[in-house]
């Protein structure tokens, strides 16, 4: 309004699509950030190192809904831990090969017979940890919650001051997924979010000696 320039946050939409709408000319572009929301899944645990779970998972997410509801149509969907900040690492969802895209897709019906398949026709229980640090995590987290129920799990959604949340998330030690922000640069999230010797930046206990070695 002012006629300076400022760099917003997503986490600031509404009152940016408010500004759009009062000053059509002030808001000029929207970029990629350098940080995304991230789900963790304890592949640890026998129930999360099992493929097709995590596959049931990732298929029981409407991505388009989560773009409408909590991004309010603006933003770019990532389908790895790496932003289209990095559009040299970044692939758009229609360049996946078909065998890999299946699964980045939204279909709860094949989801559910992963789980049966996995040994969980009627679902099972889980637990969410989230931080309301910013809006949007905790949206998607709360999002999540009725995407799994959907597809037969029940999930708790647990959320925690973002100190609280540091000293269970970021030190491993929720008890099934965790929800929050991420650095997702290709080096934070590509090697140390994946390698089985990257400590406690492996949040996901990935143990896979194949990705080590590409790695």
């Amino acid at each position: 309004r002012s006629g300076k320039a400022d760099l917003l946050m997503l986490e600031d939409l509404p009152p940016i699509l408010e500004l759009e709408r009062t000053h059509s000319k002030a808001l000029r572009a929207l970029c990629p950030g350098s940080s995304l929301p991230i789900i963790w899944m304890r592949t640890d645990q026998p129930t999360y190192s099992d493929v097709r779970v995590r596959r049931a998972i990732a298929m029981s997410i409407d991505r388009e809904a989560i773009m409408r509801t909590v991004y309010f149509g603006k933003g770019i969907q990532a389908y790895t831990m790496v932003s289209a900040l990095y559009p040299q690492y970044f692939l758009p969802l229609e360049e996946y090969p078909p065998e890999v895209r299946q699964y980045l897709e939204y279909h709860p019906d094949r989801a559910k017979q992963l789980l049966a398949e996995a040994g969980f026709p009627r679902g099972f229980t889980t637990e969410i940890t989230a931080t309301p640090l910013r809006r949007t995590e905790l949206a998607i987290a709360e999002s999540m919650v009725g995407f799994l129920k959907e597809v037969g799990i029940e999930a708790k959604l647990t959320p925690l001051s973002y100190t609280e949340w540091t000293g269970v998330v970021l030190q491993n030690k929720y008890p099934a997924l965790g929800a929050g922000p991420a650095d997702a640069s290709p080096l934070d999230r590509v090697w140390e979010g994946t390698h089985s010797k990257a400590g406690i930046r492996n949040r996901a206990y990935i143990n896979d000696p194949q990705i080590d070695r590409i790695m």
